[in-house]
């Protein structure tokens, strides 16, 4: 059975109780864990569903781990987007579909133990994950989204090339398009470009970053999904914006003459973590692990220019793919976003930025 989610497979899994309630850490594991594997046949019969972001991403991260199914017996089902309230209700009705889910960092942090079960070490292996970027007890880092400044080519005879551009609108103007979701990237961009060195950002200046934000706020614009942010590159709804590289990408590969300024990239790492209402957890962790692999993530980083995390993996990136590989030159200066920081703070920055979108 083919690994494309498909409804009626969805369903089918949201349906099938907890297949692997009998499966333990050993059953799927020889030995001490290792990235990218899997042992064989050990989940016959298991269905595991596996959501993220939907779009690219999502497209690459199946072509990534499209092995998981012949070498364990297992069926991935896919469903998307990945949506936070969904998670919090089907943990609430302790009755949950999604096994693995893509959710950013900040998120992860500030759920662990509450919406988010703690993974097994002895399925998981994170020796082959940077020394500074683990994850928590509740996820593991497997892609960094690049949130970069991009423009309409067509719109600027003359490019813009920091982000005190991109709140310069007499020299630049035009909506300039941003998340909705929530300020994480965004209070980042509006520090640097008021002055704030990118080694001395966090704790966050916050007021000032907002005082920043009014300078520029009639002239914005919000995308709520990638979908939404790949459509206005596309159509042209704004004339620059903060958007996740691979989604300026796949609007170029389409046809749409926009560029990147390489300014301090903002790099937030995407993780995968595992719901308290998880049917198939032991079967979650081992796809979990199967997905660090090196050559699962080079898959992943050339369908998409997205960073994998396993500091093995060596992708080869076609020219245009590489122009979005943000963690890399000719980007400047990548800044990581500071997941702690924000796990800490991502509640009440996001009501904050909600009441200040909609004021």
């Amino acid at each position: 059975m083919t690994f494309v989610g498909a409804v009626a497979l969805i369903a089918a899994a949201g349906c099938g109780g907890d297949q692997s309630e009998s499966i333990s850490a050993s059953d799927v594991v020889e030995g001490a864990p290792v990235a990218g594997t899997v042992k064989p046949d050990s989940l016959e019969g298991v269905t595991v569903n596996y959501t993220s972001w939907g779009g690219d991403i999502q497209e690459g991260q199946m072509a990534g781990v499209k092995g998981f199914e012949s070498d364990s017996g297992a069926t991935i089902v896919e469903d998307s987007p990945t949506d936070y309230a969904k998670i919090k209700a089907q943990v609430a009705a302790d009755q949950g579909t999604w096994d693995v889910v893509d959710v950013e960092s900040t998120w992860a942090a500030a759920n662990c133990g509450s919406l988010l079960m703690e993974l097994d070490e002895k399925i998981i292996d994170r020796s082959v994950l940077p020394p500074d970027n683990q994850g928590s007890a509740c996820s593991v880092p497997v892609v960094g989204t690049g949130n970069i400044f991009a423009y309409d080519a067509d719109e600027f005879p003359e490019a813009p090339d920091d982000w005190q551009d991109f709140f310069d609108v007499d020299q630049f103007p035009g909506k300039r398009a941003v998340f909705a979701g929530n300020p994480a990237a965004v209070l980042e961009a509006a520090l640097m470009a008021d002055g704030v060195a990118s080694e001395e950002l966090y704790p966050l200046d916050v007021d000032r970053a907002f005082a920043k934000l009014d300078t520029i706020k009639e002239d914005l614009v919000f995308w709520s999904t990638g979908a939404q942010a790949t459509q206005m590159v596309e159509s042209s709804q704004a004339a620059m914006g903060i958007f996740w590289s691979g989604r300026v990408l796949g609007a170029v590969e389409n046809g749409a003459n926009w560029e990147p300024v390489y300014d301090r990239p903002l790099v937030q790492y995407d993780e995968l973590v595992i719901p308290k209402s998880a049917p198939n957890p032991i079967a979650a962790m081992a796809l979990i692990n199967y997905a660090l692999g090196a050559e699962q993530m080079e898959i992943v980083t050339q369908e998409t220019s997205y960073p994998g995390t396993n500091v093995n993996s060596d992708p080869k990136l076609d020219p245009l793919v590489a122009k979005y590989q943000a963690s890399q030159a000719p980007y400047v200066d990548p800044v990581t976003v500071d997941s702690a920081w924000w796990g800490d703070n991502i509640g009440s920055l996001t009501d904050r930025w909600t009441t200040w979108i909609n004021g």
